[in-house]
């Protein structure tokens, strides 16, 4: 039996997970392993919303252009 061999994680992915603080609220961020940093999506909705979502558009009225009623 051969050893289960894990492929390389595709590129972006965090390296490290941080916080800052904005405003008074400790908001999760990341750095990337390309060097960028980025506020993680569900933390902003919760600090401009108060709720525990990463659905963003739901909490500022924007619809997908993918979206078909």
């Amino acid at each position: 039996m051969e050893p289960e061999v894990t492929p390389p994680m595709q590129s972006p992915f965090a390296k490290w997970k941080g916080k800052i603080n904005l405003g008074g609220e400790d908001i999760d961020c990341y750095v990337l392993d390309t060097g960028d940093r980025v506020i993680a999506l569900r933390a902003t909705v919760k600090a401009i919303a108060e709720v525990d979502s990463g659905a963003l558009a739901d909490y500022i009225g924007a619809r997908s252009r993918l979206y078909k009623q």
